[in-house]
C-alpha cells in the first residue's frame, strides 16, 4: 500500500493518509488511527536498526529499479518483475536493510519470481546479469568523474 498510493485501510474501514503522504509516518496525529499493516510497514526492523524512513524508501526503490533491468536483461515478463519486487518488499517488512544487503536480495527476489511465474532463469545467469549491471554502473561512475575533472581543469 505505501510505496505505490501512500494509503492505508484503518480499522474502520476509512482510508488514512489519502491527502498526504506524511500522515502515515509514526510521528503523526493520526498514525493511531491506521492498521495493523499499516503500522508494520512504518515500523520495520531497518527502522528499529536507525534507517531514516527517507533512507529505507531510498534504497527499497534503488532495489526495485536494480529487479526491473535485471529482468529486462533476463528477457523476463513484466509479470516475472512485479513479483520480485513484491517479495523484495516483503522480505523487508520483517528483516532489517543494514543486516541483509539489498543487492543480494533483489538478486534472490528476481532468481525465486521467475520460477514462481514459470520462467526460471539458471541461478548463474542471475548471477551474472547482476554483475554486468554493477560494472555498469562503475564505468558510469568514472566516466563522470573523469568528464567532471576535465571541466574543472
Amino acid at each position: 500500500y505505501y510505496i505505490t498510493n501512500n494509503l492505508s485501510i484503518a480499522g474502520d474501514g476509512s482510508v488514512c493518509g489519502r491527502s498526504a503522504p506524511n500522515r502515515l509516518r509514526p510521528d503523526s496525529p493520526d498514525y493511531g488511527q491506521c492498521s495493523p499493516l499499516s503500522r508494520q510497514v512504518l515500523n520495520t526492523p531497518s527502522r528499529s536498526d536507525g534507517i531514516s524512513y527517507e533512507d529505507e524508501r531510498d534504497i527499497k526503490i534503488i532495489g526495485c529499479e536494480l529487479i526491473q533491468s535485471s529482468g529486462l536483461l533476463l528477457q523476463l515478463p513484466q509479470v516475472a518483475m512485479a513479483t520480485a519486487q513484491i517479495l523484495f518488499h516483503r522480505f523487508y517488512l520483517v528483516k532489517s536493510l543494514v543486516i541483509h544487503n539489498y543487492e543480494h536480495q533483489a538478486m534472490a527476489a528476481i532468481f525465486l519470481a521467475a520460477k514462481i511465474e514459470e520462467h526460471p532463469r539458471r541461478i548463474r545467469d542471475v548471477i551474472n546479469c547482476f554483475h554486468h549491471i554493477k560494472q555498469n554502473q562503475r564505468e558510469k561512475k568514472r566516466l563522470h568523474l573523469w568528464t567532471s575533472r576535465a571541466l574543472c581543469m
